[in-house]
């Protein structure tokens, strides 16, 4: 049996990190602005006076901490020893730490007190059961009389099965790393055999923390070369029977020789596809790497332990405490400030956020002298996803607005968790977080729709709460703000999975009366509906329009509209357009439309304007209008209309682009796709060119992707090369943009790979959606068909655009008062483009054949200026 049960290590694709990296935003101004201290990454320092305190402390801390923090004491079933005047013997010796078994570190001739005493604490737990204590390197690491008295003071004077001392050891480091992973059930078939450098100590800390997870073997080398240590390692290893060869070499080919690849591939058969090499810029972005490819998804805890970067000591004990706790091992320099720490916290933060793990917890393993209180405040601040929030109040009046805005700095979810949009939109579980002149608010909260939200799959930051009354000047509305992890609410288990800043707002009186302009749209003169023009009346706030509107003729306002012109026989309908203002029991509207129908005949459609040739002038008296305060115009309003004969524009809004399929190339039997949650996820990965160049006798395939030119080039020796073998070469790269599959089996030779370049117009095409807005200068009536797109050049079939009113928008808020020949009549129309490619994209108009087709405005003027745009 194995020491400890065997686990998978499930690997989190590198989308992940990227997506959880654009979490946050910045905080808006507009109000007071402050943020909640979150109640994680808690701190919690290891240290002792020396290296030999702190591995004592951390073993002390491996018994008896959980991976939520909280204690158990625990007791080890057998404990492992290694120098504390050199490293390698203890960096081998992470493959042996168990949740149970410590490592402590001593010096060659003498047993430190701190490991005395400890040994002291829990000598009970050996006094049974013959429990192992292994002691690693040879006589020249840990002298046998050092080795005599820790099997001394760890005895129990009697006891039939005491413990039994296991020296673990080598001719030389390479070799004492071999005869640990070479004891009893560490090497099995299945297995994965990690190789790192034994000269310095990095990289074979991180690979360390993956063999403990695993309860893989690992072994360390020299960078000169393949050292016989190693080759006798991989000898035995390959020839275990039923196993997968798989092998790990953690670290580039300047401290882990290339020439243990060319062995295990020319020697040995190991196929390329199988060998994986984890290798940043520095120590510490390939601590990064190995942390991101075989940690993320088995430490689903966002645990971190800070370990100096610098020096080994304190880190060389960390293996069993991180299987423990399920704790990421993470380098740091001493002072901090590294891009990689800094990306790492972020990620964890983000997967923590998003309720894959629990509250973040951060470690750090020894003194000052080794990990800074810099470095930790650093790694804090990286990993805070923290929001901030702005309050607006509205302003007091008689019928005043009874609705508070709460705006968050970024967007919270909807799907996993919903805990955050759940809780925001319910009044009863932030009743305490929401006050009114320091006592607990009483209405109703409703998520509002953002610039791009409703039905686009765009979660909300902008949250109304209505009031159950009207407020009073210099009454100040708090939200209090939520810190993570805390119980919201009525629901105990409701904890918040980040923090969320508080916000004020204090209510002022309306004092500023509304503005008010008339836009006057003119027809071609006649006095039909085909002819007639219309008024638009905008005002600066939410008003109301008086009834009992009266046209005068003259041009001075006798009631409260006039008419100019020779046309007595009409009276007046203002009809609001788009959604209304609630405020003390009234509805309020910014935009309305004017209508004028003629009482002699009934025949004109109430859109329409009669009038004769020549200007018109409306002119509208202030008292026609009032804000929610009362308060009117200052001076009466007019406009004139005369003539209309030019056409109508469309300005595009993008309301939102979001990837909607990946690309796929084939150079048979190579199958290349974009990944779903890569950089080239929709039209970004159309228009590449994939190759495949055939380089005979070479050890691996490489890959070359050059983003500027869009091209991908496969370097393989076809007729020996594989798929399979094609995969890890993007993985070794890092490359978690694309995927790679195959048209036959994944294990086919590329001897039918064409050397010309495959292309997304030969292939399948990423697509993005983008939706788009298309804001009318004036009323238009709507188009279902008529028109054509491209983006960057490309038409069908390669872009197609289609009708969109019913995706998140409702047909009356864009398109006013509906009907007419052509379609709904408005400002705007919702249209959805399908492109593949990104770029400058038009969309032409042709003049309507027939009744459904076109846009035009009221009067029959078509629309026939290009609409242009970016799909980016």
């Amino acid at each position: 049996m194995k020491d400890q049960r065997k686990r998978v290590a499930k690997r989190l694709a590198s989308g992940l990190l990227a997506g959880a990296l654009a979490l946050g935003g910045l905080a808006l101004s507009g109000g007071p602005v402050s943020a909640n201290t979150p109640s994680s990454p808690t701190t919690n320092r290891i240290s002792g006076a020396d290296r030999y305190e702190t591995a004592a402390a951390v073993a002390r801390a491996q018994l008896n901490t959980n991976a939520n923090g909280t204690t158990t004491a625990t007791n080890p079933d057998s404990l492992i020893i290694a120098s504390g005047e050199n490293f390698a013997d203890a960096l081998a010796g992470a493959q042996l730490a168990t949740a149970t078994r410590p490592l402590l570190l001593v010096k060659k001739d003498s047993v430190p007190t701190a490991v005395s005493d400890w040994i002291a604490d829990y000598k009970s737990s050996f006094a049974t059961g013959s429990k192992r204590v292994f002691i690693l390197g040879g006589t020249s690491a840990i002298s046998a009389a050092t080795a005599t008295a820790i099997q001394t003071a760890i005895t129990t004077a009697g006891s039939l099965t005491p413990p039994v001392i296991t020296r673990l050891s080598g001719d030389d480091r390479y070799a004492t790393a071999k005869a640990i992973s070479d004891f009893t059930n560490i090497t099995q078939a299945a297995d994965t055999l990690l190789i790192a450098n034994g000269e310095n100590f990095p990289d074979a800390l991180s690979a360390g923390a993956v063999a403990a997870n695993n309860n893989w073997p690992m072994i360390l080398t020299p960078a000169s070369g393949l050292n016989a240590s190693v080759k006798a390692k991989i000898d035995s290893f390959v020839a275990l029977p039923g196993g997968t060869d798989q092998f790990v070499l953690v670290g580039s080919a300047a401290v882990v020789p290339q020439a243990i690849e060319e062995y295990l591939i020319n020697t040995k058969g190991v196929a390329p596809a199988n060998i994986r090499r984890i290798q940043g810029a520095d120590r510490y972005q390939t601590n990064f790497l190995v942390n991101a490819n075989y940690l993320l998804g088995t430490y689903t805890g966002a645990n971190i332990a800070l370990v100096s970067g610098e020096a080994p000591w304190d880190a060389l004990a960390f293996a069993g405490f991180g299987l423990k706790t399920g704790t990421h091992l993470v380098l740091t320099p001493t002072a901090g400030g590294n891009v990689s720490v800094a990306t790492l916290a972020a990620t964890l933060a983000a997967y923590n956020d998003a309720g894959y793990g629990t509250n973040q917890r951060l470690w750090v393993i020894g003194g000052n002298a080794a990990v800074s209180s810099t470095a930790r405040t650093g790694y804090v601040a990286a990993s805070g996803t923290d929001l901030t929030a702005t309050l607006s109040c509205p302003s007091s009046a008689t019928n005043a607005s009874r609705r508070l805005v709460l705006t968050l700095s970024g967007r919270v979810n909807g799907t996993a968790p919903a805990i955050e949009l759940a809780t925001l939109t319910s009044i009863s579980a932030i009743s305490s977080t929401l006050l009114k002149n320091n006592v607990s608010l009483v209405g109703s909260v409703s998520a509002s729709a953002d610039a791009n939200a409703g039905n686009l799959g765009v979660t909300r930051k902008t949250f109304n709460i209505t009031l159950a009354a009207p407020p009073a000047t210099n009454d100040v509305f708090t939200f209090n703000g939520i810190v993570e992890g805390t119980a919201v609410g009525t629901t105990a288990a409701t904890t918040f999975p980040r923090s969320i800043g508080s916000a004020s707002c204090t209510v002022s009186a309306d004092t500023t009366r509304p503005t008010v302009t008339i836009t006057a749209y003119a027809g071609t003169g006649g006095t039909n509906s085909a002819s007639g023009g219309y008024f638009w009346i905008n005002s600066s706030e939410p008003i109301t329009v008086g009834s009992g509107l009266a046209i005068q003729t003259g041009t001075t306002a006798v009631g409260a509209i006039s008419l100019g012109g020779v046309n007595p026989t009409v009276s007046a309908t203002i009809v609001p357009i788009g959604a209304g203002s609630a405020r003390g029991g009234a509805t309020y509207y910014t935009d309305f439309l004017m209508s004028l129908a003629d009482l002699t005949s009934g025949a004109l459609s109430p859109l329409q304007v009669p009038y004769g040739v020549g200007a018109t002038t409306l002119i509208v008296s202030a008292s026609a209008f009032v804000d929610g305060a009362g308060l009117q115009p200052s001076t009466d309003v007019r406009a004139t209309v005369g003539t209309d004969s030019s056409s109508p524009t469309l300005t595009a809004i993008t309301l939102n682009n979001s990837p909607a399929s990946v690309a796929t190339y084939q150079v048979a039997p190579l199958s290349i796709s974009a990944t779903a949650s890569g950089d080239y996820y929709g039209a970004a990965g159309s228009g590449w060119a994939v190759s495949v160049v055939n380089s005979r006798g070479i050890l691996k395939p490489s890959v070359a992707v050059n983003s500027t030119a869009k091209t991908i080039t496969v370097t393989a020796d076809v007729g020996y090369h594989t798929v399979n073998d094609v995969a890890r070469a993007f993985v070794n790269n890092e490359d978690s943009n694309w995927a790679v599959g195959s048209t036959t089996g994944v294990g086919t030779a590329l001897l039918a790979a064409s050397v010309a370049p495959a292309s997304c117009l030969a292939a399948v095409c990423g697509t993005d959606a983008v939706t788009v807005l298309l804001a009318a200068n004036e009323l238009v009536h709507g188009l279902s068909s008529g028109y054509t797109a491209s983006v960057g050049g490309y038409g069908a079939p390669w872009v197609s655009v289609t009708d969109a009113l019913g995706i998140g928008y409702g047909q009356q808020a864009l398109n006013g008062l509906g009907g007419g020949a052509l379609g709904p009549v408005g400002t705007g129309r919702l249209i959805v483009l399908v492109t593949s490619f990104e770029g400058t994209a038009t969309i032409n108009f042709q003049k309507a054949t027939n009744a459904t087709s076109g846009v035009t405005d009221l009067v029959g003027n078509y629309l026939v200026t290009p609409v242009t745009f970016t799909v980016s």
